[in-house]
């Protein structure tokens, strides 16, 4: 017989977020597959990616490589790659929801501020947008999330138990996306601040375990980018960040141009409405925050104060003006306005709080439904029946280039055509219809709804 207690619990920590997961994955599966074509400017590019180490056991181009082996695995099973890539990323969103949920009860004490933290993290629009746009960003999500849980257990109780899934979370971070990886990183670094400022004088053991956590995990990290620099070119983002950040102009990045953010930096440039959407909930999380040290409660201020600081942080490129990172950090702020939303006590006024809740919640889910219509294919059907013409009549393996894509990437012909865009020695040309014809030594031999396919006279 199960005992009342342990039925509560299994439900509480198994059966809830178990429900959310479900619905979380059907939601995302339906939203990834509802259109023929994948959606996203970047889809066909985890179709070149899982294509390549279904062939030949490697990735074309360097990347984390986690979430790529992971939807080449569901491809293998289901026999197509397109659903294996709308599998795990569905799969990887929808798991976000237990170590989610395990981290707001823990926070809260309250299952209901837990839920409406959990469905304001996986159902945000943000969330959304990165499904169909950033993949991998999506999916790094849930080991950013269970990293920031293991270090709030490993920062007051060390045990290997919470040690061990610390490291292995924030390094399985690294190795799906970057910007997650530098999150999770950021969210231990932060803790280690709010540790001194709550306990004072006697924070050194609880420095002591962060420190371990830090520390291990960043060798560990050391180590697979030294081992591995072709799948962890990503780093230099974050070091051409830190460069823009400091000088005046992007132009002194390392980084290549396509990932430079332009314009260069004016100052100040400050959109009021790219920051409206965080600042009431940075000023509820302040407010939390107070309150959760007048009432000693010590998790709750740290991941409150780790919170204040992320949203600072997501905010923190759109101040500046560097526009090209901003739009990148804006999309994460989802993540502390849910810590800050699934920090919430329910001790006093629980009537009003459970009624400003689902006002906060229903706001939010609004903006999700209107999201859901941006994720989409990002080139027409006619393009697409265009470039399956154009690869029937390239059948001599010569080079060619794209010429004014209009929206959709050069991925999309390198999908469909099974080889990379060259720039020397250029036989075929790709042009759009309305765009400008090229100069006489190129002649038009194929002429689609939406492309012109021009061959260079020899």
């Amino acid at each position: 017989m199960i005992r009342k207690d342990n039925f509560s619990k299994i439900f509480n920590q198994i059966v809830i977020p178990l429900t959310l997961c479900t619905l979380a994955f059907i939601f995302y599966f339906w939203l990834l597959t509802k259109d023929f074509l994948i959606p996203g400017i970047d889809g066909p590019y985890y179709l070149i990616q899982v294509e390549a180490i279904l062939e030949r056991g490697e990735m074309v181009y360097g990347d984390p490589p986690f979430i790529f082996y992971l939807a080449a695995l569901f491809a293998t099973l289901c026999g197509n790659v397109r659903m294996g890539v709308a599998i795990a990323v569905s799969l990887m969103i929808s798991l976000t929801c237990f170590p989610a949920y395990w981290l707001f009860t823990r926070l809260s004490k309250n299952i209901f501020p837990a839920i409406i933290g959990s469905i304001l993290l996986v159902f945000s629009p943000q969330m959304v947008r990165l499904s169909g746009d950033l993949m991998k960003n999506a999916a790094g999500v849930f080991f950013l999330i269970l990293s920031i849980y293991y270090v709030l257990l490993a920062s007051s109780n060390w045990r290997l138990k919470n040690y061990i899934p610390a490291i292995l979370s924030i390094f399985f971070t690294f190795l799906t996306h970057s910007l997650d990886a530098a999150l999770s990183l950021f969210f231990a670094i932060t803790c280690l601040i709010g540790v001194v400022i709550y306990y004072g004088r006697e924070s050194k053991i609880h420095l002591r375990n962060l420190f371990a956590v830090i520390s291990s995990a960043a060798l560990l990290i050391l180590i697979t980018s030294i081992a591995f620099p072709y799948h962890f070119s990503d780093v230099n983002k974050g070091i051409a960040f830190i460069e823009d950040v400091i000088f005046s102009s992007p132009s002194n990045s390392q980084l290549p141009s396509v990932f430079r953010p332009k314009p260069a930096r004016t100052w100040p440039s400050v959109s009021f409405f790219e920051i409206a959407y965080v600042l009431p909930f940075f000023i509820a999380g302040f407010i939390l925050l107070i309150e959760a040290y007048r009432r000693k409660s010590n998790d709750r201020f740290m991941m409150l104060f780790s919170a204040i600081f992320m949203a600072l942080l997501c905010i923190f490129p759109t101040i500046l003006g560097l526009r090209e990172w901003a739009w990148r950090f804006m999309l994460m702020s989802f993540i502390p306005i849910s810590f800050i939303v699934g920090s919430i006590s329910l001790d006093d006024n629980k009537v009003n709080l459970i009624a400003i809740l689902i006002i906060v919640a229903s706001f939010i889910l609004i903006q999700t439904a209107n999201a859901t219509f941006l994720v989409r294919p990002t080139m027409s059907m006619d393009t697409y029946h265009d470039l399956l013409e154009i690869k029937e009549i390239m059948t001599d393996n010569a080079s060619y280039r794209i010429a004014y894509s209009k929206g959709w990437s050069r991925y999309w012909p390198e999908y469909l055509f099974g080889r990379r865009l060259e720039d020397s020695k250029v036989t075929y040309l790709i042009i759009p219809k309305d765009a400008p014809p090229p100069p006489p030594f190129w002649r038009l031999i194929y002429e689609g709804k939406t492309l012109n396919l021009y061959r260079i006279n020899k």
